[in-house]
């Protein structure tokens, strides 16, 4: 499943390997990605193994509240190794409301909105 990269880390698309604790990825789900294209004079090269969190979702994902939310790509944010820190300093477009609910501050504090 390929994703869209949300920050400016140098990272266009990422492939994801694996998904942790489950077996769809889900809203602030932790992904082992590969990078597959970008700007590689930046933090990250190609082939690089990192970790990154979903930010947005095609598949819809029922609110407790009564609604679904539902995006028009796939995308994540990369991490940097062993903290859940982003490794950009910026993250294009909106996010999850349920990062700010696990404790993805920094990447919520850096989204335009939430969703």
């Amino acid at each position: 499943m390929l994703f869209n990269v949300a920050d400016n880390s140098g990272a266009f698309k990422v492939k994801c390997v694996s998904v942790a604790r489950t077996v769809l990825p889900s809203p602030a789900g932790f992904l082992t990605v590969v990078v597959k294209s970008g700007v590689f004079s930046k933090k990250v090269q190609k082939g690089d193994v990192c970790r990154a969190v979903v930010v947005r979702l095609v598949r819809s994902t029922k609110r407790s509240f009564g609604y679904c939310a539902s995006y028009s790509s796939n995308a994540g944010g990369l991490l940097k190794k062993n903290e859940i820190a982003p490794l950009g300093t910026r993250v294009r477009g909106t996010v999850f409301f349920e990062l700010h609910k696990l404790g993805f501050t920094r990447i919520v504090s850096l989204a335009a909105a939430l969703v």
